[in-house]
């Protein structure tokens, strides 16, 4: 289906809520970083702030640039061949933005197990040579993927040929990305990856019982590959385990601040010295001293110590906010490739958010998962702003 000449504004309330949402975010990372750069670069405690500040400002361009350029380029083709694939017929001698940046990314996240930089016994980034600059490719390939799927997926229901040739697609696709991304080691964001992927094939016309029989199937083999090839993995779900199974305990054998339950101790902590309101800007013990990447994969911890139940509240229901809006706007577009770009966008938040909360009041195992528009990390953040760029240009299109 050909996209409809734009017409109108975007949702101005969808982007005040982005923008306060990611401005509250520069305000955490700096409350969780002040006094621990004071401590290791005594020179410069915006140091990490000031970084963060700059993607930030990176990610609007991005997001100005999607929201500004005509949906239609993004189908225009950008490299062209003779033969059809054999398998993949939807190319159709031609491969547009969306497929090159799709196949792009996919290299990526394959390249990125062997020669990314190490860090906590993964491999989650690659350097960048002459600029100088590392990338997350598995952030990447959330968004790129969205926008390929959203494509895939629109047209399953055409014949029996196409609906089989979406599956295969969608398994060669989406199966060597979640593998290459298992490889790294980074079963969350595998899990996170895949459940993007089944949100938005859930939300097209595949036969539900062909998807419940692919999940039914394909998660316990990611988890049996993970637990038999990853020892930290192992490590941190027999601690969540360990820790579940000692309710009736002591609770200072539960909560202990050495080993591997450090981690979701001090989180623990964090949001209890939170209260109602919180203990406010640059008085947040746990966070400044004791508690790890709080700026990052504990930051709704942070959050709650430094704003309470209340500001944990209030950022929640934007969170609900931004997702309402965004699949409203896809539900408005009468088109079903940018409706399906709308829920991945949406299921993207909301995965992430669930896991990342999830994980810092205890109902998951300790996993490096970010919350949107807030935590610290340069792809990341970029992605997420710049994937509103997308929807937002969308809204254009509502009727």
């Amino acid at each position: 289906m050909d996209y409809e000449k734009e017409r109108g504004k975007i949702d101005f309330l969808l982007l005040l809520a982005v923008l306060l949402i990611t401005i509250f975010g520069l305000y955490i990372v700096l409350s969780a970083t002040y006094y621990q750069n004071i401590l290791k670069t005594a020179n410069d405690p915006f140091i990490t702030v000031k970084r963060e500040f700059k993607f930030v400002l990176l990610g609007i361009a991005f997001m100005i640039a999607f929201m500004e350029i005509p949906l239609r380029f993004f189908k225009k083709p950008v490299l062209h061949y003779k033969r059809k694939m054999p398998i993949l017929t939807f190319l159709k001698g031609n491969i547009n933005f969306i497929t090159f940046f799709m196949i792009i990314a996919v290299i990526l996240v394959v390249l990125t197990p062997f020669v990314g930089v190490e860090l906590n016994a993964s491999r989650r980034a690659i350097k960048i040579p002459l600029i100088n600059i590392k990338i997350a490719p598995a952030d990447v390939v959330k968004f790129a993927s969205i926008l390929f799927f959203a494509k895939l997926f629109s047209n399953i229901r055409k014949n029996k040929t196409a609906y089989i040739n979406v599956w295969v697609s969608t398994l060669i696709f989406g199966g060597i990305t979640a593998f290459f991304i298992l490889k790294q080691p980074n079963l969350s964001t595998t899990l996170v990856y895949c459940a993007i992927v089944g949100l938005m094939f859930f939300a097209s016309d595949v036969k539900k019982t062909h998807l419940l029989l692919a999940i039914i199937i394909l998660t316990p083999l990611i988890l049996g590959y993970a637990l038999a090839n990853t020892e930290h993995i192992q490590s941190r779900l027999n601690t969540f385990v360990e820790k579940n199974d000692k309710k009736g305990e002591k609770v200072e054998k539960e909560f202990s601040l050495i080993g591997t339950k450090a981690q979701s101790t001090q989180a623990f902590l964090s949001i209890a010295e939170g209260n109602l309101f919180g203990v406010g800007i640059g008085k947040a013990y746990q966070s400044k001293y004791a508690m790890s990447y709080p700026e990052r994969d504990f930051a709704f911890a942070t959050i709650v110590e430094v704003t309470g139940f209340f500001g944990a509240v209030v950022l929640l229901s934007m969170y609900l906010f931004v997702i309402y809006r965004t699949i409203r706007i896809g539900i408005m577009s009468c088109n079903k490739e940018l409706a399906l770009i709308c829920v991945g966008v949406a299921a993207m938040i909301f995965v992430q958010t669930t896991v990342h909360v999830a994980v810092n009041v205890g109902l998951f195992p300790v996993t490096g998962v970010n919350l949107p528009f807030i935590s610290a990390g340069g792809t990341f953040k970029v992605v997420m702003i710049a994937s509103m760029g997308i929807v937002l240009n969308i809204s254009k299109q509502t009727r």
